[in-house]
């Protein structure tokens, strides 16, 4: 192979590499910044301090607070409420399904009759 084509086949995957890299920055300095406003467990002192470590140290300080981040804060899960979507079930089905439940013991006999008013019955 010539000299000058390995030479330019190179840079090509140096630079392929490089830009790989970057994106990689990029994208964990977005999701970084993104779950720190997201949080809920966080000061607003604590929120500014990790936007100023991501800032000046944007690959570093994201790696930093990844490593850090506790893994239960409970953002990531999704909403959890005792019955499906509003309009999803009648109100006679939402109140067979509270009362399934309370039979299981997920809520209080308390939390049923709280429902059952609340649906009119």
């Amino acid at each position: 192979m010539d000299a000058p084509v390995l030479t330019l086949f190179l840079e090509a995957i140096a630079w392929i590499t490089v830009a790989a890299f970057l994106l990689i920055a990029l994208a964990v300095f977005i999701w970084v910044f993104a779950d720190i406003f997201r949080r809920r467990d966080l000061s607003g002192l604590g929120k500014a301090g990790w936007v100023l470590l991501i800032f000046v140290l944007p690959l570093i300080g994201g790696l930093i607070y990844l490593s850090t981040r506790p893994s239960g804060t409970g953002d990531d899960d999704p909403v959890i409420s005792w019955a499906p979507a509003k309009g999803a079930m009648t109100p006679t089905e939402e109140l067979e399904y509270a009362h399934g439940l309370m039979q299981k013991g997920t809520i209080t006999q308390g939390n049923f009759e709280e429902i059952k008013r609340n649906l009119g019955f």
